[in-house]
């Protein structure tokens, strides 16, 4: 295939993108039908935001994420693989294939098993769009890990995907002697200081904890609300709540919350559920499931809990649906303590609060939003500057004689070049 130069790479971008945007109907619908992603999220969220990404790839507006990166001098890998998840493909595509491809690397790319129809579509626009990128036919996401890791051709791998799967790969990344960027789950921290906007902080709580019916890995999972606020927070919070449309609507844009993406999931959330009532949790809204005509898997109601704490699994492990389970605090140094009491660390959310405590975060969190959320517009290029510490996400790769593992925030565009 002919090498094409950086100038036709962004061109064919933009009209990847501008196909995206031919096809959102058909797109979402697809992928709706297939992993229950609510067309609402899929379409005004997840697919619009990919295509935003993708327009800021010039070199112009990449230097704001690094002023010394050159994107007209970088030297690509060559060939790279992306494991991608069914939670947030669009997002994902322009974090790690649109990327992959700018610097002039060609791309190998899988995609979930369940997305058939939804391949089918985006093989097509694919083809016309942006040569150097194929779609694997392998069917499940380990044998496509492990045939690309004994791929000579491949020269890095981007997976998104569960920590508690990827370790296992650590011996078999080092002896492959490829980089291997890895994104994982959170269990995201949402804290409100008695000095926060009570309404601003709800809704973004709302909003934050129930895109993709909690499907994100940086949705906020954990709740703390200081102890002086609880009493009007739980009161706004149950009547906001109260109105998110679930289920089926006649419009479909206008449902917020949509079935579940997988049995496990549905089993995970069950049983955290059962575990927190058993340790003193109170269900104040939700708590339970619906099967929804035509959906092939149940619905989880939107969720409020509360006299939560950290020997509860729903305060530790990922949960992965729309749920706020709500612990109080009395002081910063308690708050601070509950929120790095965590395997994770991907963002942290806060409302109110001293700048100060925000600095206490940053050795803990790859992205800290105060008095916003990741959802706000205002916060879309953080994605190509991504990344947290713990087992949220980290790069293996050889420097020099050394086998490394690398944490926190990172380039995307620069980690798929030589340049890095």
């Amino acid at each position: 295939m002919k090498k094409l130069e950086l100038e036709e790479r962004i061109q064919r971008l933009n009209h990847f993108g501008d196909c995206l945007n031919e096809n959102a109907d058909r797109l979402c619908l697809k992928l709706k039908q297939a992993a229950g992603i609510t067309v609402k999220d899929s379409k005004n969220r997840d697919l619009r935001l990919c295509v935003y990404l993708i327009r800021q790839m010039v070199p112009d507006k990449l230097k704001k994420f690094d002023p010394a990166f050159d994107l007209q001098n970088t030297t690509p890998f060559g060939r790279i693989a992306v494991l991608l998840p069914y939670n947030s493909v669009f997002l994902t595509m322009a974090m790690s294939m649109a990327s992959a491809y700018l610097v002039g690397n060609s791309v190998f790319v899988h995609l979930p098993s369940k997305f058939t129809n939804l391949t089918k579509l985006l093989h097509e626009i694919i083809y016309d769009t942006l040569p150097g990128v194929e779609l694997s036919d392998i069917e499940r996401g380990r044998d496509f890990l492990n045939s690309c890791l004994e791929r000579e051709d491949i020269r890095l791998i981007n997976c998104f995907s569960n920590d508690k799967w990827i370790t296992h790969y650590y011996k078999k990344v080092k002896n492959s002697h490829k980089k291997f960027l890895f994104e994982g789950p959170g269990k995201d921290p949402f804290i409100v200081f008695p000095d926060a906007n009570l309404e601003k902080a709800i809704i973004a709580a709302i909003t934050a904890g129930f895109i993709n019916s909690g499907q994100l890995c940086c949705s906020p999972e954990r709740f703390y609300v200081h102890h002086e606020i609880y009493d009007s927070f739980i009161s706004l919070l149950l009547t906001l709540v109260r109105n998110v449309k679930v289920g089926p609507q006649k419009n479909e844009e206008e449902q917020d919350i949509g079935p579940l993406g997988s049995t496990r999931v549905v089993e995970n959330i069950k049983e955290q559920f059962v575990d927190a009532v058993e340790k003193g949790a109170q269900i104040l809204h939700g708590g339970d499931f619906q099967h929804f005509e035509g959906d092939c898997l149940p619905t989880c109601m939107p969720t409020v809990m509360t006299n939560c704490n950290h020997q509860m699994n729903i305060m530790i492990n990922e949960t992965f649906g729309p749920v706020i389970p709500i612990k109080t605090f009395k002081d910063e140094q308690e708050v601070l303590n509950l929120a790095n009491d965590s395997q994770y660390g991907l963002t942290a959310t806060l409302f109110g609060g001293s700048q100060n405590f925000v600095k206490k975060l940053q050795d803990s969190y790859g992205r800290i939003f105060h008095n916003s959320c990741f959802a706000d517009p205002e916060n879309d290029d953080v994605f190509l500057y991504w990344g947290g510490f713990g087992n949220s996400a980290w790069v293996w790769e050889w420097k020099g004689r050394n086998f490394i593992t690398r944490k926190g925030p990172r380039f995307f565009v620069k980690e798929f070049s030589r340049q890095s």
